[in-house]
């Protein structure tokens, strides 16, 4: 390896210098590199494939997002991202710090990039005590900005409650259903997009619903929601009959009404929720649920006074679920463990939102608080 390439002083040298391998790094992907490199070690397309991603789905995608931001900050400062130096690296954590970017995000860079380069150099980037311990110092003073929603959660479910499960528009209902039960779960949207068809579970009346979600689209920090193995379901229960009608903002109203209208445009789709477009035969991308549940924040807003402005994310949904449920008097471990969350700090610092100016609004929509309380891991 050209020793230029393990310190500042060879930039100038490789200014130019895009090809690593035979490939573009400021063009190829990530994987594309790591491949390129185990094909020139005499490794065959096939092997080189598996080498490359050992990582789950959402995990490489995720990595290829954060290489091509830190190989495009290569590029602008003129530093190879495959010959990188130490001090280098240095400078990349700090040009992150610099954007006020969260701990756990620096970590998921770096374990983008030293798994990439342990493969490609045979360097041990990842446990280099230098990188690590500016990371542990930046966290003992990072302070989070914790953005409240642009959009008000009273407002969604005022709106919610005009859309008719029975003979609204089909594609309104799936938005408005979408919405309900990641509220009532609080929930990852990855977890919601992985919910599967064949996993659900009723009873007689549809006073509960139990839902599991397909083994690869489990996060990984909910092994401890197991038993022996199993992945415990989600129990959502369903809000009280008043005069033997469902109350409009039941979540398991919502989806049997969805369920039966949606039954003859299944086919051999596997998801819960699936698309209610005619010509569509095969689930659903996690970002298009993102898509669903922002489209449930829009349609509230559709005939109300108050216009939806700013902008609004799917993950606000699970902020606002553990928040009202807090904020219900609900404790803290019940919710933590309700909302599938692997640490405390993570939701108190950066997902609770104080609500309790206007607690009694939302006491006043059927008592959402409560089917937030009955929601979480099944027993049975």
């Amino acid at each position: 390896m050209d020793s230029s390439f393990n310190d500042s002083s060879g930039h100038d040298d490789i200014q130019e210098d895009y090809f690593f391998k035979g490939v573009r790094w400021d063009q190829a992907s990530r994987v594309d590199c790591i491949i390129a490199y185990l094909i020139d070690q005499k490794f065959t397309l096939t092997q080189a494939k598996r080498i490359a991603v050992p990582q789950r789905g959402t995990t490489v995608q995720t990595y290829e997002k954060e290489w091509r931001k830190y190989t495009d900050w290569c590029k602008q400062t003129h530093r190879h991202p495959i010959f990188v130096s130490i001090p280098d690296l240095a400078s990349f954590l700090t040009h992150l710090m610099d954007l006020n970017r969260a701990p756990r995000t620096l970590l998921v860079y770096m374990s983008a990039i030293s798994t990439a380069l342990e493969l490609v150099s045979e360097r041990k980037i990842g446990s280099n005590k230098i990188l690590t311990n500016m990371i542990k110092s930046y966290s003992n003073t990072y302070i989070p900005k914790k953005r409240a929603p642009t959009w008000d959660i009273v407002t969604v479910l005022e709106g919610l409650k005009t859309v008719d499960n029975v003979v609204g528009k089909l594609s309104h209902v799936l938005y408005k259903t979408t919405f309900l039960l990641t509220l009532a779960a609080g929930a990852r949207r990855s977890e919601v997009h992985g919910w599967t068809f064949a996993g659900l579970e009723h009873d007689l009346n549809w006073n509960y619903v139990l839902i599991k979600c397909s083994k690869q689209f489990i996060a990984k920090n909910h092994d401890r929601l197991t038993q022996k193995g199993k992945y415990i379901p989600i129990r959502i229960n369903a809000l009280p009959h008043k005069q033997d009608i469902a109350d409009p903002l039941c979540p398991v109203s919502a989806l049997r009404i969805y369920l039966r209208r949606i039954h003859r445009y299944r086919g051999t789709r596997t998801n819960l929720l699936i698309s209610t477009q005619v010509n569509k035969s095969s689930d659903i991308t996690a970002p298009t649920m993102s898509i669903w549940i922002k489209r449930g924040i829009k349609l509230g807003y559709r005939n109300m006074t108050t216009k939806l402005s700013g902008r609004y994310h799917a993950h606000q949904v699970r902020a606002y679920a553990g928040s009202i449920a807090v904020t219900a008097g609900i404790p803290l471990e019940d919710v933590l463990t309700a909302g599938r969350w692997s640490h405390q700090n993570t939701f108190t610092s950066c997902y609770l939102i104080d609500i309790s100016n206007k607690a009694q609004e939302y006491f006043k929509l059927h008592d959402v608080a409560t089917m937030l309380h009955t929601v979480g891991p099944s027993t049975s």
